[in-house]
């Protein structure tokens, strides 16, 4: 073998061990959900012995894995100390840099309180890696690219968020993401909205800005026409059915201004390979075992969604009826399929497929004069 086909095969190696890196970590997000509802409250004790087969898997690091970020490098289990914080007065949490606010969310972990600001808490450890697998610093981090593009497309877009803005965040979570929204908008022009009772409560008790509320798994929202700047969903489409998904879409193109963004993440291409990585072996965890029963024709799945179509297996979220098999299981929806169908009622601005930027896929688009939904 020549130097240069060595070099090859070692490049082909490392992406390789990439993807599967990459997938390992997007599916940490999901374990625990899943396994505290179907287990109960002690769910997220299982995630512990998850994240060592996960850190075997992805190289035998004893730390818990991170999230691929597109702008900022993950440090797991590490507060930046209080000196790292801006040192000048300020008057309003918009007078701070992208960054700077990162820094002071992650101080807040441990005081809530930054010069005259009072900040959200934050719920037991526990609870925020049944949402999404992770938490504190390193849960704050993933999810600060995220944001980052939520801004970024909105103002390359021409419809900037400003104070005045209105954002909804469908599938809030215990307000990861929403509490970001602080440094940019007023309180009462964020709101938050999940078919989880425990998770918008989460938020208030949290005493999160906003506005949130607990809504059917099924549209309509109770929301006027034309309310938000943005609606984001991080991991929600990545659950939702076909039809369901599109009811939801022309929801939004209910819901959103003349110039508003829909910004949502679903599975991506690549998911299918990794559920097939689970068949063949004893899977300890039933998050595995769903996976592995999941997507089984390998090559039929990648043919259909390289055509376009729309796949989701119906795995349910346990025992709870607002995450039944009929509204809640696995998704892909390709870039083909977007451009085909949802531009009936939005104007297609972006896709992106890349785990060195999100975990998940991203899809964007925006609403105009010329829809109306």
């Amino acid at each position: 073998m020549t130097r240069e086909e060595e070099i090859e095969q070692l490049h082909r190696a490392i992406s390789e061990k990439d993807h599967q890196i990459a997938y390992l970590q997007n599916e940490v997000r999901e374990l625990d959900r899943q396994l505290k509802l179907i287990t109960g409250s002690n769910g997220w004790k299982w995630l512990q012995r998850a994240w060592k087969l996960k850190t075997a898997l992805s190289g035998g690091q004893a730390s818990q894995p991170e999230m691929p970020a597109a702008s900022v490098q993950p440090v797991a289990n590490q507060i930046i100390p209080a000196d790292d914080l801006p040192l000048r007065k300020i008057t309003s949490l918009n007078q701070l840099s992208d960054d700077e606010w990162l820094k002071v969310l992650i101080g807040s972990i441990k005081d809530s309180r930054f010069q005259d600001f009072e900040l959200p808490g934050f719920p037991p450890a526990e609870i925020q890696e049944s949402f999404v697998g992770e938490s504190a610093e390193t849960a704050l981090r993933s999810i600060y690219p995220f944001y980052r593009m939520i801004k970024k497309y909105a103002e390359t877009f021409g419809h900037r968020l400003t104070p005045e803005s209105s954002v909804l965040d469908f599938g809030c979570g215990w307000g990861r993401i929403a509490r970001f929204f602080m440094h940019d908008l007023k309180a009462e022009n964020i709101y938050g909205v999940d078919v989880l009772e425990s998770a918008v409560d989460i938020c208030r008790q949290s005493k999160i800005p906003g506005q949130f509320s607990v809504i059917p798994n099924r549209p309509p929202l109770d929301f006027p026409d034309n309310s938000f700047d943005a609606i984001y969903a991080f991991s929600v489409f990545s659950h939702l059915p076909e039809e369901l998904a599109r009811q939801w879409v022309l929801e939004f193109s209910r819901l959103l201004r003349p110039g508003g963004l829909m910004v949502v993440t679903t599975q991506g291409r690549r998911f299918i390979e990794y559920c097939a990585s689970f068949r063949g072996k004893e899977n300890t965890f039933v998050w595995h075992q769903l996976l592995a029963n999941s997507f089984v024709d390998t090559e039929k799945n990648l043919a259909a969604y390289d055509r376009g179509d729309f796949l989701y297996e119906a795995n349910g979220g346990g025992d709870n009826p607002a995450l039944a098999g009929s509204v809640y299981g696995d998704a892909l929806i390709p870039r083909g399929y977007v451009e085909r169908e949802w531009t009936k009622y939005l104007s297609f601005r972006d896709f992106i497929d890349d785990p060195s930027v999100l975990p998940q896929a991203l899809i964007v688009m925006q609403k105009d004069g010329s829809k109306n939904g």
